[in-house]
């Protein structure tokens, strides 16, 4: 691979389908924690360098997990606000490729914090 350069993108997508409970702490700040269930899927792609010229694409992952999560919702104004929350997640994961499968148990952290505007 010396002197050789490549490219790596990788795509993926996640939807989460849940239910939280809500505590209103004051008229501008809530706190929420909730339960989920998420379906996550993903692959990635090596284009040029020791791979020659075509682009070698990987097996697709699917993974379907249980996830938690807690965070918070400040109103700063009528209509801007911001959300922060922090969750973890443990699923079942496979890929398959040429007839070989794999499965595995993975788990991990997950965030997010966000720009809240109301309309």
């Amino acid at each position: 691979f010396e002197g050789d350069t490549f490219t790596y993108s990788q795509s993926s997508w996640k939807v989460r389908v849940g239910g939280d409970r809500v505590a209103r702490v004051n008229d501008r700040f809530h706190v929420f924690v909730g339960p989920g269930i998420e379906v996550w899927n993903g692959k990635a792609k090596f284009e040029g360098g020791g791979f020659g010229d075509e682009a070698v694409e990987s097996a697709g992952v699917t993974r379907i997990a249980a996830q938690g999560r807690v965070g918070f919702h400040l109103a700063w104004t009528d209509k801007v606000g911001m959300m922060c929350q922090l969750g973890h997640y443990i699923g079942y994961a496979t890929a398959e490729d040429g007839g070989a499968k794999a499965t595995w148990w993975p788990s991990g952290h997950d965030g997010a914090v966000g720009l809240v505007m109301r309309f």
